[in-house]
């Protein structure tokens, strides 16, 4: 593919052999490349299969929107293909569904400087088998992992937040940030967990339950802590094939492992995980 660059936005954009390199993210240069994209033929368009978030961009916008989500891209602008997403350092935060429902999506790369990322901002990416976040990050939304294809992740907590809850309208539901992050992870094996802060007595502890990991769907006829709901609606969820967690017995509860969560036959939903004690 030929290199192409935008007439009159030289510091905006360039795409050359399938990759769109980005060098500004305003706000207002998003609708530039938009209708640069939707000029585009179809084929030409769909042949980038790569983005490129620059450093420079960065300096005129430090978080990454949801223009190249699957919703805002492809409605607007036609479809693309993207398999691969290279964020250079410099950005801060990677806002809520920004790369949502990109099927096709398979690597990612996320810098140290990334200390935010939102709610469903890689849900349903069912190809990305892989993705490892900054150590130092601060906030992990709801749903941000959601129905993707991971085997193994670690999670690092280094703010309070993440133990912290939040009513939703009713009394008895109560949410944490990374509430559901892992919910309709087919593939998810090992989960690790590494903590520089630790809840406090008001606080509440990790548990699968609050990141929407259930491991057996067979064993999902009736679970205690979703009595409102039918079973059809837990299977929604559907299985998680976790075979392990490692983790700090200060942020994880490791109770309903072993007898918190029961079916209706009194089956352990989690009795398969094995649990290691960082």
């Amino acid at each position: 593919m030929a290199e192409e660059r935008i007439p009159g936005t030289p510091n905006i954009i360039d795409i050359s052999a399938g990759v769109l390199h980005i060098y500004n993210f305003e706000p207002m240069c998003t609708l530039v490349v938009g209708g640069y994209l939707k000029r585009m033929h179809p084929t030409t368009r769909k042949q980038i299969n790569t983005i490129i978030y620059h450093s420079e961009a960065a300096a005129t916008y430090p978080t990454i929107g949801s223009f190249f989500s699957k919703r805002s891209l492809d409605a607007s602008v036609g479809t693309m293909l993207i398999k691969n997403i290279i964020i250079e350092p410099g950005f801060k935060e990677i806002g809520s569904s920004a790369f949502s429902k990109r099927e096709e999506l398979e690597h990612v790369v996320i810098p140290d400087t990334i200390t935010t990322i939102n709610q469903q901002a890689f849900y349903g990416c069912k190809r990305l088998t892989n993705i490892e976040i900054p150590a130092n990050i601060q906030y992990l939304g709801a749903y941000a992992f959601a129905l993707t294809g991971i085997k193994e992740f670690t999670l690092y907590i280094n703010s309070h937040d993440i133990y912290k809850v939040k009513h939703t309208g009713n009394h008895d539901n109560l949410i944490q940030p990374c509430y559901e992050m892992f919910r309709s992870c087919f593939n998810l094996k090992k989960l690790t967990i590494k903590a520089t802060v630790f809840p406090t007595e008001k606080e509440h502890k990790i548990s699968l339950d609050s990141l929407g990991i259930v491991n057996d769907a067979n064993k999902l006829q009736f679970i205690r802590f979703a009595k409102t709901r039918t079973a059809k609606g837990e299977l929604e969820r559907l299985a998680c094939p976790l075979e392990m967690v490692i983790a700090p017995k200060k942020v994880f509860d490791f109770k309903e492992l072993y007898q918190e969560y029961k079916n209706a036959r009194g089956i352990a939903i989690y009795e398969n995980v094995k649990v290691f004690e960082d």
